[in-house]
């Protein structure tokens, strides 16, 4: 059942950051000061705050906000938007800001009824709907959608006896793929009308040895496969990726450590069909890499974005 209601340069672990300077906005925190050029690349989080960083040059990123209390950015399909969560004092908010630093940082969606712990907001292909998972005043993980302008309803679409999380965007723009269960052992997939609630079972199971889906799930773009940040009973997280044009296929382990089995890789995003990003604190720091989605022996990846975490690629 749905619920809706109205609501109106320094130098950082060898890598430069370009400081963008103070834009006002509706509740603090915003870059500026000049034009960003992104035309693609990475939004991600960096001392708590949202930078960008374009492929023609991964070295030199950009502050987008300056308030503290940022988290897992989500940058919209034509790259000119980033949607985040931020955390004050103990209260989140869903928030949106340009790509090009001339922008004032927006609120789409505060707390009204209990809602807490928001997590993994992502943009419809349009541009005009964001979605995100918020745990309810019973403590059930839901998926909720806003306007990305701010001017529309909070939509609650998904019910109150099974939690989801981490939705992410079919090309259609009416579904959203999300990982379910009985928080926090999300052992399944599943595809979620906007509009109805209606729900197909698109994995009933994880496969293999998996026994949960640590934070995130990320559908490709040609919606053929997903790829997570999943774990065993035992040991830390690792990326995966699996076929879900078969129910049977089981995933395939991305990534591993030798050299430093306790590393964690998490936050797995797309940079194309065959290409997937994730962050990793593999030696200490967390950085952003990549590796291809079909390699047959597991790595660390290749480095990408130094000094940076849960990053998001503009497609």
């Amino acid at each position: 059942m749905s619920i809706s209601r109205n609501i109106a340069a320094k130098i950082l672990g060898g890598w430069v950051v370009l400081l963008a300077g103070c834009l006002p906005d509706d509740g603090g925190g915003g870059g500026g000061g000049g034009t960003i050029t992104f035309n693609n690349g990475y939004a991600f989080v960096r001392d708590e705050d949202i930078y960008i960083a374009d492929s023609s040059d991964y070295q030199e990123s950009s502050a987008l906000t300056e308030d503290g209390g940022n988290r897992q950015p989500s940058l919209s399909a034509d790259g000119r938007q980033v949607v985040y969560v931020q955390v004050v004092a103990g209260v989140p908010s869903i928030r949106a800001i340009t790509t090009n630093g001339t922008g004032t940082a927006r609120t789409l969606f505060t707390p009204g009824d209990g809602e807490k712990n928001f997590r993994t907001p992502v943009f419809s292909p349009d541009g005009t709907l964001v979605v995100f998972a918020y745990d309810d005043a019973g403590n059930t993980s839901r998926l909720a959608s806003v306007a990305a302008d701010g001017s529309g309803d909070f939509t609650t679409f998904t019910p109150e006896s099974v939690s989801y999380a981490s939705p992410s965007f079919y090309p259609d723009g009416n579904h959203v793929l999300a990982m379910t269960g009985a928080a926090p052992n999300y052992d399944r997939l599943e595809k979620v009308n906007l509009t109805t609630g209606a729900v197909t079972v698109v994995a009933s199971s994880l496969g293999g040895d998996l026994t949960q889906i640590t934070n995130r799930v990320a559908l490709s773009p040609d919606a053929t496969q997903v790829v997570f940040d999943g774990r065993g009973s035992s040991g830390p997280s690792r990326i995966y990726v699996k076929d879900i044009t078969s129910a049977v296929t089981d995933p395939v382990q991305l990534t591993d450590h030798l050299e430093d089995p306790s590393a964690l890789d998490t936050f797995p995003g797309w940079v194309s069909n065959s290409r997937v990003s994730f962050s990793s604190n593999s030696g200490g720091i967390d950085n952003l890499y990549e590796i291809n989605a079909t390699v047959t022996t597991p790595s660390g990846g290749s480095l990408v974005v130094g000094s940076a975490r849960e990053g998001s690629f503009s497609l």
